[in-house]
């Protein structure tokens, strides 16, 4: 865990902010296999952003390309969600 003393973000308060109008941004030990669970506590509250390093760039240059790719198709997919 890269922030040890960092907490989590309820839900309740995500939409909080999102109401007035806060740009939301998921950060901390994300990763592929984390993102279902993530999408399911966020609900159907608009992230604005995700940051993600570990998951990316703790792989050679090849993986580095194919997680970038992966990543691409998970967060256009997602995207879409919001926009229907």
């Amino acid at each position: 865990m890269t922030k040890p003393l960092t907490k989590t973000v309820s839900s309740e308060t995500l939409s909080r902010a999102h109401k007035v109008g806060l740009p939301l941004c998921l950060i901390g030990g994300i990763s592929l296999n984390s993102m279902d669970e993530l999408r399911q506590k966020v609900g159907e509250i608009p992230i604005d952003y995700v940051a993600v390093t570990t998951d990316i760039l703790h792989h050679s240059p090849e993986m580095v390309t194919a997680k970038c790719q992966a990543w691409r198709r998970y967060l256009e997919t997602w995207i879409d969600g919001f926009k229907k």
